[in-house]
């Protein structure tokens, strides 16, 4: 019988060898089992299947925003029995403040004739005049409805349909945007 002389230096060295073989085998069966093998679970977003860019002739989407009082809020823009003008404004946008002020003294508003709804990324600029009130939405949420311009607004008649949309203020486009209410 021969017995093998391989030293205590060897054998420290073969039994690293060994352990890191063993490590790396199961590292790569774990990144394998997770990678592959692992369930994709996503959680849906309530909003993922509505609309998520505002088009004329389409329905109107529901957002996702903060009311006056700080809660969240999902918001649909229609109300059934009056046209409804929406405003997407930003806090340090001088056109927007203007718009606002024009929108909230409009006769169309002032009568009754039509639902102003007013949503700001910072509403802090804009007063809560004759009871409008202003609601905050987020970047994402303005994103995801590839609002890009401020002010960008949002005509919708009482089918709840988006009749107009405009991206961008002057007097005169916006009176012409309100024209026929």
């Amino acid at each position: 019988m021969r017995v093998f002389n391989i030293g205590i230096g060897r054998a420290i060295l073969f039994s690293i060898v060994g352990f890191v073989i063993v490590a790396a085998g199961v590292g790569a069966g774990v990144f394998v089992a997770n990678k592959y093998l692992q369930p994709k679970v996503k959680f849906a977003d309530p909003l993922a299947s509505l609309t998520k860019v505002i088009e004329v002739g389409e329905s109107s989407p529901t957002l996702r925003a903060r009311n006056p009082n700080g809660q969240h809020e999902l918001v649909t823009l229609a109300h059934g029995d009056r046209e409804l003008l929406v405003a997407f404004l930003s806090g340090d946008c001088d056109p927007c403040y203007e718009a606002a002020r024009a929108l909230v003294e409009d006769p169309a508003i002032r009568e009754g004739r039509a639902q102003l709804l007013l949503f700001a990324l910072d509403p802090s600029r804009f007063a809560r005049a004759d009871q409008q009130l202003i609601w905050q939405i987020s970047p994402e949420e303005l994103q995801r409805l590839d609002i890009r311009l401020f002010p960008t607004f949002v005509r919708v008649n009482q089918d709840g349909l988006v009749k107009a949309i405009q991206g961008t203020y002057t007097p005169e486009l916006l009176n012409k945007f309100l024209f026929g209410l």
